[in-house]
């Protein structure tokens, strides 16, 4: 069986490379691991955050795993392997993005031979390689935030699944466009190398005050956009305006104050990404046009009569 993965390294190199997401490359990977280790216990493990180390089994957004071998390989960096109690074996390797380490692979079974633990460490080192890649594809270069190719393919996903719930299901999210004001006056008066400084500045407090479980994305130029996990519009407003005062405090070096603007909507069972867009779009053009520096939900200015509902949106907008 590990002779076969071996010698047909090739074939499983291109079912690899045919991957496009990150999401089905690791359950490829899960599947690979059952099919060449049946006899071996496989577990995926996500590593939230880039400060001290948190783990959580993948796709378990409640418990988060406290493993002293688990912490370990993240520390260190590369496969590791263990004993256990009852005579079987642990190996475990780390899965890299950009920046960092974002999954760690967890197999647990009878100790493998010499060929059989190569076999294993060159069947992960293709996942990496390719994981490493997509995840190349899917950040912007300047931020390292997801960028507008991951923006499209993840929103549309996002609305799918959405469209899908249970109408009852009381898991919801917003979905934030975010502006800085008057960027185009940095660039001029202090030359794009401090523009730069600022969007990466910018994006740099983004991930620290959203949590890992939002999606954080530069949408183009300075604008961005975030969605915000297991929010109602009520929370998503506070979580937006705490960041919205950050910047406002914040002294950029040699531009000093820089503030932002900021819509957001809930995502409904809306048909397309192009409705849910509008929606945050009109909202933040509200705050642009009325002051700059402030926070806007469109449902709300919708029920102040504050913008108007176009036809489209009288078809598709649940107030509340």
């Amino acid at each position: 069986m590990y002779n076969n993965l071996s010698t047909n390294c090739f074939n499983v190199a291109i079912a690899i490379a045919r991957q496009r997401e990150q999401s089905a490359l690791l359950l490829t990977l899960l599947d690979f691991l059952e099919e060449h280790l049946p006899l071996h216990q496989s577990a995926l493990y996500d590593v939230i955050g880039k400060g001290p180390i948190k783990i959580r089994q993948h796709e378990n957004e409640v418990d988060v795993i406290d493993d002293e071998w688990l912490v370990q390989c993240y520390r260190a960096q590369k496969g590791i392997s263990a004993p256990l109690p009852d005579g079987e074996h642990r190996y475990i390797f780390p899965i890299h993005g950009i920046g960092h380490i974002k999954h760690l692979v967890d197999i647990r079974g009878r100790v493998l031979d010499e060929l059989e633990h190569q076999s294993l460490i060159q069947l992960i080192t293709l996942f990496n390689s390719q994981f490493l890649l997509l995840d190349k594809n899917d950040h912007d270069a300047l931020t390292g935030l997801l960028n507008r190719r991951a923006f499209e393919e993840r929103l549309t996903q996002l609305l799918m699944s959405h469209q899908h719930r249970d109408h009852d299901d009381e898991h919801s999210y917003c979905f934030a466009l975010l502006d800085i004001d008057r960027f185009k006056r940095v660039n001029d008066d202090y030359g794009h190398l401090y523009g730069d400084e600022v969007l990466i500045l910018f994006a740099g407090m983004m991930e620290k005050v959203f949590r890992h479980e939002d999606m954080l994305f530069r949408y183009g130029g300075e604008e961005f956009a975030v969605v915000l996990n297991n929010v109602n519009i009520a929370t998503a407003a506070s979580i937006l305006d705490r960041f919205r005062d950050k910047v406002a405090k914040y002294d950029f070096p040699q531009v000093g104050q820089v503030t932002v603007s900021i819509g957001f909507t809930a995502i409904t069972r809306l048909p397309n990404t192009t409705d849910l867009i509008a929606h945050a779009d009109k909202a933040l053009y509200y705050s642009k046009d009325n002051g700059r520096n402030q926070v806007n939900a469109y449902e709300i200015l919708l029920a102040q009569g504050k913008i108007a509902m176009t036809a489209q949106d009288s078809n598709d907008i649940e107030l509340f």
